[in-house]
């Protein structure tokens, strides 16, 4: 016999998406202030100045509100996934950037 395939928009299934939707953007909202109770430490470990160490959670939020503001709106004129595959390159970039970048740094390569 066949299994019967479960339907999506059944009550608890689209309750449960739901809550893990909220989830996300607890997450991504919180995001934005997890840097805050460590910025001595981040301070004292780079030999930051106050304002230098003042500038990262502003910067932070400047890159949240740019995020919101231009690329938010790109999922209404460019298909999701296309727009996913593109950022989702884009991130794989910069990581790789930072990992040549701290490699050179440590070996003090310019």
């Amino acid at each position: 016999m066949d299994k019967p395939v479960p339907v999506l928009n059944q009550p608890s299934s689209q309750s449960l998406s739901r809550f893990i939707l909220l989830l996300m953007t607890a997450a991504t909202a919180a995001n934005l202030y997890y840097n805050q109770p460590i910025l001595p430490l981040i301070g004292h470990e780079f030999d930051l100045t106050d304002s230098q160490l003042g500038s990262i959670p502003a910067l932070t939020q400047f890159g949240y509100a740019f995020a919101l503001l231009f690329l938010s709106p790109l999922g209404d004129s460019i298909a999701r996934r296309r727009l996913i595959g593109i950022l989702s390159c884009l991130l794989v970039a910069a990581c790789i950037f930072a990992a040549i970048h701290s490699v050179c740094c440590i070996h003090g390569v310019s």
